[in-house]
């Protein structure tokens, strides 16, 4: 079986950007199951982190052995739309 490694990018509200990279991977049958399982996780980890609004982005990057394959990244705004700013 191949081996998939999923390289997680978090880009705080300020601005900075974090990577996190793998460097053990996983085996996985192909590479319709790698892109189900980085979607499964990028989606898990935004349910966990956006409601504190300390990211703006999170984002997975699928790779295998020759290099990247596939990105995955949701983005976080919040728009003020009132004119009192937000709180």
């Amino acid at each position: 079986m191949p081996s998939f490694y999923f390289d997680y990018h978090f880009v705080e509200s300020g601005g900075a950007r974090i990577e996190d990279t793998d460097d053990t991977g996983v085996e996985l049958a192909d590479h319709t199951i790698a892109q189900r399982e980085a979607a499964a996780a990028l989606v898990e980890f935004a349910r966990d982190v956006f409601p504190s609004l300390t990211y703006s982005e999170v984002g997975i990057q699928v790779r295998d052995r020759t290099g990247c394959l596939y990105r995955f990244r949701i983005v976080f705004e919040v728009a003020d739309t009132t004119g009192s700013g937000l709180r």
